[in-house]
């Protein structure tokens, strides 16, 4: 798929998420999506959809690096980027969820090894942070970090 049906793709579904907003009477302002560089995307669409169960919406191109590739998890978007040359380096996003122990049991049970950073008691499960967060983080295959947690109320 060439850069300019890519565009015209992500913009139809811009248009099909404007419509979504007006009818529901949702009104917002902005939305701020990360931009993770990845090595290769395949291995990475694997990670994010296998082990932490977001969906993938597409690649394009779909079978060859680089690529770029969108995916969802319950109303919330990352995208990634096999590009080189784009002034990304690895990245960082946050995930607000309800049950930070429960996420974290079920992407154990799908295969989340921890043993990378056996010295990193956030990497190996949900710590309580001085800040009043409790939160545990995930390193995907190529170094970006995904920081999950519930807001201290």
């Amino acid at each position: 798929m060439g850069r300019k049906l890519l565009i015209n793709s992500i913009y139809g579904r811009r248009k099909q998420e404007r419509s979504f907003l007006q009818t529901h009477k949702i009104r917002t302002f902005m939305k701020i999506i990360p931009v993770f560089t990845v090595q290769n995307m395949k291995r990475a669409v694997a990670f994010y959809t296998e082990i932490l169960d977001f969906e993938c919406w597409g690649t394009w191109p779909e079978d060859t690096d680089p690529a770029y590739g969108v995916l969802f998890r319950d109303g919330a978007e990352l995208h990634l980027s096999s590009y080189q040359g784009g002034g990304f380096q690895s990245g960082c996003a946050y995930a607000a969820v309800n049950d930070v122990d429960a996420l974290f049991r079920l992407f154990l049970s799908r295969g989340l090894d921890t043993s990378a950073k056996p010295d990193s008691p956030v990497h190996q499960g949900p710590v309580d942070q001085t800040w009043g967060n409790r939160e545990f983080y995930v390193d995907d295959p190529d170094g970006n970090r995904l920081c999950f947690g519930r807001r201290a109320s």
